[in-house]
């Protein structure tokens, strides 16, 4: 092969016009440089591979990354056959790669954080409040940046570490908070973040309104994975694989308090309409997995019970298994007719 030749096969490579056959020439052709390079006076001298690795890397130009631009360096350093050799075989090599990384999810552009910190270095929780009244609890060793211009599109802050916040409801300007690769955004709601002890988990979890959880990494789609949670319901997300899990929280709390005389005593009360109370008073989605199961009865008194520990004791008395899938709990068993 000429100069000429491979001139033009590498220009018509990187522009993915080659034959496969041409392709499979021009990669077989970094190995067989070496025997063929006192024979057929490919590269006869070292201006001539300097002039082939020029071109070479003209036309690579912007589209490889500093890194790759030592490894042509390093060439320098070899016999002038193995620099003929090297330099053809990192365009097929550097090709490959500019392909790969352009498949790597994008990073969506985190605003930059000018504004007011403030760091909790107390032993105790610290409560903080906002220009537009939201409050901020900060949990030890927890901070949190306003950003500089709080209020003007957005209210965004910058959060590290764990916290609780009440917001201000403003349904024009938006309230986001930043914390690692995800931001919170709500209109008014009070919601509580915080990440796990090694780093590699963040849970975001509602107490009253909603909100909307989305990573910073923009998928080839272009979108954003995201997630809308109510209350007593949390999102993980985890911090190596920028995935979010949700799921219920640990502890739901009574978000509708029963009217009076109809509390959590049960006398003789089919399972359909207890679980169709519970389900109300905690917001949180509970299925039957047979019709059959709503026409038993079950008789207690469940007041002041945890709602895990509620629907435990109406399973047991049936015979029913609890599972949660994501943020729905599955009462599975066999019709107690």
């Amino acid at each position: 092969m000429t100069v000429q030749e491979f001139d033009k096969l590498t220009e018509r490579y990187l522009l993915g016009e080659c034959s496969p056959e041409e392709i499979a020439l021009l990669t077989n052709w970094a190995d067989q440089a070496h025997s063929q390079s006192t024979e057929t006076g490919d590269f006869l001298d070292t201006s001539e591979a300097d002039d082939t690795e020029k071109r070479i890397w003209n036309r690579l130009g912007s589209e490889i990354s500093n890194p790759i631009q030592r490894v042509f360096r390093k060439i320098q350093i070899l016999p002038i056959w193995a620099r003929a050799a090297a330099a053809a075989a990192c365009v097929i090599i550097m090709t490959v790669f500019a392909f790969e990384f352009s498949r790597v999810p994008e990073v969506a552009q985190t605003p930059s954080q000018h504004g007011i910190e403030t760091r909790n270095t107390a032993n105790s929780k610290q409560k903080i409040y906002l220009a537009d009244g939201s409050s901020v609890i900060l949990e030890k060793n927890a901070s949190i940046v306003v950003d500089e211009n709080f209020g003007h599109k957005t209210r965004t802050v910058f959060l590290t570490g764990g916290a609780f916040f009440d917001i201000h409801r403003n349904e024009k300007v938006p309230f986001l908070v930043h914390s690692g690769g995800i931001v919170t955004e709500v209109l008014g709601t009070s919601f509580h973040i915080k990440p796990s002890s090694n780093g590699k988990s963040i849970e975001v979890s509602v107490k009253k309104g909603k909100v909307s959880v989305y990573t910073t990494q923009t998928r080839q789609s272009n979108g954003l994975d995201g997630v809308i949670l109510t209350p007593n319901q949390k999102a993980s997300f985890d911090t190596k694989l920028h995935t979010i899990r949700t799921g219920i929280v640990d502890s739901p709390q009574i978000l509708v308090a029963p009217t009076p005389g109809s509390g959590f005593i049960f006398q003789e009360e089919s399972i359909g309409k207890i679980i169709d109370h519970i389900r109300e008073a905690y917001g949180v989605e509970i299925v039957l997995s047979g019709s059959g199961l709503r026409h038993c009865r079950f008789t207690g008194d469940l007041t002041g019970l945890p709602m895990y520990t509620q629907l435990k004791f109406i399973c047991e008395s049936v015979g029913a298994k609890l599972e949660t899938r994501g943020t729905t709990i599955f009462i599975l068993g066999e019709s107690c007719l």
